[in-house]
């Protein structure tokens, strides 16, 4: 493992209230306020991000286009619905599920309860790529 892609809505944090208050919205017609990523304090955190958004392409095409763009040989995708899970195989990268987020799944390579398992997990194989 050389790095982690996360979806991150779901997976890094729960988007629920966000996504009710945004769908109030639209349903009154009203003008929806969001803070993109990049103004969230999670910058720091992330090398690269992508999305449908920007570049109009399936989640698959655009995790590839990451890992291409990034130099990644061995990396990860993290994520929380089937549609995560698909663009991972597509790809031909393990797919770790975290079934705190919002979806199921069927196949995985690993799964996690919780972001502390996640994080725990892969602090000890960095960890053990050191020794």
């Amino acid at each position: 493992m050389d790095s982690i892609v996360f979806d991150l809505d779901g997976t890094l944090w729960d988007t629920c209230n966000s996504c009710a208050i945004a769908w109030n919205n639209v349903v009154r017609r009203n003008e929806i306020s969001f803070r993109e990523i990049n103004a969230s304090g999670f910058e720091r955190y992330f090398k690269d991000i992508e999305c449908w958004g920007n570049t109009k392409k399936s989640k698959s095409e655009n995790l590839e286009s990451i890992v291409q763009r990034n130099g990644r040989k061995a990396p990860v995708y993290v994520g929380d619905t089937e549609g995560d899970e698909a663009a991972a195989r597509a790809c031909g990268i393990p797919f770790w599920f975290v079934s705190y987020g919002f979806g199921k799944c069927r196949t995985h390579d690993q799964v996690f309860g919780s972001f502390r398992e996640l994080t725990s997990f892969s602090l000890s194989i960095q960890k053990n790529r050191r020794l």
